[in-house]
């Protein structure tokens, strides 16, 4: 069999392929891989790709996708809020506009941020996400 250990492993990494061969050979009929090489392995995805590790490991590509993005992302679970009002800066007054705005920004963590306004000008939904930028809040 070719080995999957090029120079670019680190000794973490083949540290990580030597636990999995040791239970690999001595597992005799256990159920699943352990959580303790799942999460080795996960935590080798902050440094190379899941696709890398899954070959060097020889594990699933998409179970170690799922045990990455929980490692990588651990409030990834936690309910995100679908609903969140925001307040106009103080000085702008919203219009009499009918007009509706639909201001859509990618968020620092991946995700994406929506804002839906009535009733206000450009001018005023330009300042409210320049506003919310300058907070830092823009996600």
């Amino acid at each position: 069999m070719k080995s999957t250990t090029p120079g670019i492993w680190s000794a973490q990494a083949r540290r990580v392929q030597k636990q999995f061969e040791r239970w690999r050979t001595d597992k005799q009929g256990q159920g699943g891989i352990p959580s303790k090489l799942w999460e080795a392995a996960a935590k080798l995805c902050a440094s190379y790709s899941i696709h890398q590790v899954s070959r060097l490991l020889r594990l699933n590509h998409t179970a170690l996708q799922k045990w990455a993005g929980r490692r990588l992302n651990p409030h990834s679970c936690r309910s995100k809020p679908g609903f969140v009002e925001w307040r106009l800066p103080t000085g702008i007054i919203p219009g009499a506009s009918s007009a509706e705005y639909v201001v859509e920004a990618a968020g620092r963590g991946g995700g994406a941020q929506r804002i839906h306004v009535r009733g206000a000008g450009v001018s005023e939904v330009a300042a409210l996400v320049r506003a919310l930028r300058a907070d830092g809040s823009e996600g």
